[in-house]
């Protein structure tokens, strides 16, 4: 059986923080573990700014796997 891996979202802080964080199956947690709960989206073709998100971002995801 095959199953789609989920596309990693992007999401970016309104706090006034330049980071953009890269999340997959928990919308609330970056890659990198930063909490980005109620955050503002941004465009898919946004590169992430955060260097361990950044890093991560090809990494299977740690909660799912895929």
């Amino acid at each position: 059986m095959t199953t789609l891996a989920p596309e990693p979202t992007v999401t970016a802080p309104d706090s006034g923080d330049a980071l953009t964080h890269v999340v997959c199956c928990n919308d609330d947690v970056a890659l990198c573990g930063t909490d980005v709960a109620g955050q503002e989206w941004v465009d898919d073709d946004e590169d992430p700014t955060c260097v361990v998100c950044r890093e991560l971002a090809d990494a299977p995801c740690p909660v799912c796997g895929l």
